[in-house]
């Protein structure tokens, strides 16, 4: 049989896996050490709402402001996904949750250390750290 030109990926349900609402000012951080699965978290929910996904690099591709979706859009396109949030430089991070605070965007951040300082920023916080029954999201 030809090998098919649409890969299916086996997802694992870890119960975990309803994505969080869009434009709910809200800011949403998986934590995890390498190879946890993060990123393919961030990408099973992003193909359930959609949003921009923004990865950032070790080294000077990092330095760059990440990525909402449109301020003008509709409230159920207000979510955006970071990964490896963790590399974003302070003042750059401060700067883009602002943002995404003002406009009432989900943010939901992959990431290897807690960004909780920044949730002041947002009216909710949800950290899937501490709460999930998943050890890899610990």
């Amino acid at each position: 049989m030809a090998p098919s030109s649409h890969h299916r990926c086996l997802w694992i349900d870890r119960g975990w896996s309803a994505p969080p609402q869009p434009g709910a000012k809200q800011l949403i951080q998986i934590i995890g050490v390498k190879g946890a699965g993060k990123t393919s978290h961030l990408k099973h929910w992003q193909a359930q709402t959609g949003g921009p996904y923004c990865y950032y690099p070790p080294g000077w591709d990092r330095v760059k402001l990440p990525v909402v979706s449109p301020i003008a859009g509709p409230i159920h396109q207000r979510i955006a996904y970071w990964d490896e949030a963790d590399r974003i430089p302070t003042p750059v991070l401060v700067a883009a949750l602002l943002t995404a605070a003002q406009t009432s965007h989900t943010i939901i951040v992959g990431t290897h250390k807690d960004l909780s300082y920044a949730q002041g920023y947002f009216i909710l916080k949800r950290d899937l750290s501490k709460s999930s029954p998943c050890p890899a999201l610990r």
